[in-house]
């Protein structure tokens, strides 16, 4: 439900300096033809193919694809893919594709070291692992899932198809680390190295994709509107559901926010430790009993940075909540139908007087935000279209160029305990 914190400070710094080896990889691989052990001079015809027309916004599967899940592999219910916790309610959410699922906690970058209970149980088929356990585990994982370049990195020595799933844009993550990358660099540098290594990209929003440069395959969060109270608007305040808005101000457009909502009441909900008074729900249940309360719900963000809207912008629609906040060519709130958008802080301060005295109103309001949430981001959609992008990533896996593990990193998160196994034997290529 909170802002997902996008991996360790220096992510993009540290792929920065591991990128300055792919142009000479590359080189290799064309010059030489042969590199980790694959032939880059196999002819097309005798590779496997990826089609990737259709993937953008949940389109339907692909027949290759199809047939290649229907002769392949063991049945669902034994699979397990391994996973990176990145924010708990996106990960949670992989509970309807029924798979077993090895979910890696304790990373930096996290405000916490295990599965944050407050935002979400943990998935019934789920176990918390280190990450040294995921890089010693004997499992034989059907997919691994990453968030960032960091993930991707560590588990180089794996010997599974992989897949990175960007939850910011390129310019939001320069932004928050400070960084001084050039950005079309960066996209260049991670394209290589996807194309090197036989990863597969997935993009929450067209609006990410297109940021960082993949917008083959867009997957939408699912939300289902079903897990939430009826709507009641008792409490007579506005909402929001935010982590760490001090280290964010400028991406939440948070000056912006003050002078539109300044002495109205709203309730401010998140891990902010600098924020008196500021805190987290307590749990699932406890989230939607605040939301069940509230009268509307508020989301701001710069579109140089972030998108219009978030897990936690879905999910108050889904509650039946209206959203107000700054215009945004990503937002999916309707003005003046399912919310109120504006650029002008005392337009949108009258526009929130306006349903804080009119709980009706926002309750109508409120139920075409619902619906929106019904059409855009449904669970069967998510479930189809990430099932689909999982056999994406193990075709392309089959097409690598080199073996990740072939690249030499003495700096990055997990150094350290990717070289030795917890009874301290050495790790090659994922194995003892």
């Amino acid at each position: 439900m909170l802002v997902p914190r996008p991996g360790p400070l220096g992510d993009l710094e540290n792929f920065h300096k591991f990128g300055k080896k792919f142009p000479e990889c590359r080189q290799q691989v064309m010059t030489c033809g042969l590199l980790g052990g694959y032939d880059a001079s196999v002819h097309e015809a005798e590779r496997p193919q990826v089609d990737t027309t259709s993937l953008a916004h949940g389109g339907s599967p692909l027949v290759p694809i199809i047939l290649w899940m229907d002769t392949h592999g063991a049945n669902d219910t034994d699979r397990t893919l391994l996973v990176f916790n990145c924010h708990e309610p996106w990960v949670y959410q992989l509970n309807v594709l029924d798979y077993k699922l090895d979910i890696i906690v304790g990373l930096r970058g996290k405000y916490n070291k295990g599965w944050d209970y407050q935002m979400r149980p943990l998935p019934a088929r789920a176990r918390l692992i280190s990450l040294q356990e995921a890089l010693w585990s004997p499992t034989e994982y059907y997919c691994i899932v990453t968030h960032n370049t960091t993930d991707l990195l560590d588990v180089r020595r794996r010997p599974e198809p992989r897949l990175i799933v960007l939850h910011h844009t390129l310019e939001g993550r320069i932004q928050e680390e400070h960084s001084s990358i050039d950005p079309d660099k960066m996209r260049e540098m991670l394209r290589t190295y996807i194309e090197l290594v036989g990863a597969h990209v997935v993009a929450t929003s067209m609006f990410k994709g297109e940021s960082w440069g993949f917008t083959d395959d867009i997957v939408p969060f699912g939300v289902d509107v079903d897990d939430y109270l009826p709507f009641s608007g008792h409490e007579a305040a506005g909402l929001r559901i935010c982590n760490f808005i001090s280290s964010r101000r400028q991406i939440l457009l948070w000056d912006f926010h003050e002078r539109a909502f300044e002495g109205l009441p709203v309730t401010l909900v998140g891990h902010n430790p600098d924020m008196p008074g500021v805190e987290a729900a307590r749990d699932w249940g406890h989230l939607k009993q605040i939301l069940q309360a509230h009268r509307f719900y508020i989301h701001t963000a710069d579109p140089r940075f972030e998108a219009g809207y978030n897990m936690a912008t879905a999910e108050a629609m889904a509650a039946g909540l209206p959203v107000i906040g700054n215009r945004h060519p990503t937002s999916p709130v309707k003005n003046g139908v399912s919310g109120f958008l504006s650029d002008n802080p005392k337009e949108l301060r009258r526009f929130a007087q306006i349903l804080l005295d009119d709980r009706r109103l926002a309750k109508m309001m409120g139920r075409q935000a619902r619906k929106t949430v019904m059409e855009r981001f449904s669970v069967p959609r998510f479930r189809h279209a990430f099932l689909r992008s999982i056999e994406i990533a193990r075709r392309k896996w089959r097409t690598r160029k080199v073996e990740p593990f072939s690249f030499v990193i003495d700096d990055l998160r997990s150094t350290n305990c990717e070289r030795q196994s917890p009874t301290g034997a050495q790790i090659v290529n994922g194995k003892p």
